[in-house]
């Protein structure tokens, strides 16, 4: 029997996100996303930028002006794009690396199509960068993994001696 290595072959790599303006990025926010999305590219993955909804808000005092951003459209994208590929046939088993429970209606959909989802993702508790900005915690929905076929918890692989040389024998540095 060959291992799931050997037998799965990924057909495509999409990436979905929001991108403000440049009225509202500065320069190294700029080139941030910039080499972010080159490395997306060289990696194969086609990226996939929606504009974020600017909202200016006011800041007496100051000179610049700061904006609320609100992200509108990526997961619906995201979703238009996974069925499409589900009618024409292009993947048996979809990878969507989430945890938010707005994508539990495309996964049942998706399972009604007889294809297969596995949810890949990151748990992480609450915790403050280097610039003391405080992060909320992250978790998955338990109805997105109760609705999807398969669920992998990148958390525990990277933790688990057993697994450490298996997972890193399925990334590679791109040419």
């Amino acid at each position: 029997m060959k291992a799931a290595v050997d037998v799965t072959k990924v057909v495509a790599a999409h990436y979905y996100d929001g991108r403000t303006s440049t009225n509202v990025a500065d320069e190294r926010q700029l080139q941030k996303e910039r080499d972010f999305e080159m490395a997306l590219i060289v990696a194969g993955i086609t990226p996939h930028f929606l504009p974020v909804r600017e909202i200016p808000k006011p800041c007496p005092g100051e000179d610049d002006v700061k904006y609320r951003l609100a992200q509108k459209g990526v997961d619906v994208e995201l979703a238009i794009d996974v069925l499409d590929f589900a009618h024409e046939d292009r993947y048996d088993v979809a990878v969507l690396i989430t945890g938010d429970s707005d994508f539990v209606p495309l996964v049942r959909r998706i399972t009604s199509l007889n294809k297969h989802t596995l949810i890949g993702r990151f748990d992480f508790d609450a915790w403050t960068d280097d610039n003391g900005v405080p992060h909320r915690p992250t978790r998955v929905s338990g109805d997105l993994v109760e609705a999807a076929s398969y669920s992998l918890n990148f958390n525990q692989l990277v933790g688990d001696r057993d697994w450490k040389s298996e997972i890193q024998s399925l990334f590679f540095m791109p040419k």
